[in-house]
């Protein structure tokens, strides 16, 4: 598909680099290249980020503060993260 992609990345782009490219029709394009184990390091952060979700609503449940779902904004970063790899 590619005749060449330059290997110095142009920018960033939240989850990846960008680097220019060459396809094999010569046209010029940009290329979207996810960091180097990023879905490693996404397992990683959600399981810590479960852990402190815990003992976040453990805390509350202690000092009568349980109007507070960290559950709920769990689920939404969850599910907007895993949207953002899918690339």
């Amino acid at each position: 598909m590619f005749e060449y992609i330059d290997p110095v990345p142009i920018g960033a782009a939240s989850l990846a680099q960008v680097h220019k490219a060459t396809l094999k029709t010569g046209e010029k394009v940009a290329v979207k290249l996810q960091y180097p184990k990023l879905r490693c390091q996404y397992h990683l952060d959600m399981f810590i980020i479960s852990k402190l979700v815990k003992a976040s609503n453990w805390m509350c449940d202690i000092m009568g503060a349980r109007s507070i779902n960290f559950e709920e904004f769990l689920e939404h970063f969850a599910v907007g993260l895993s949207k953002e790899l899918d690339f």
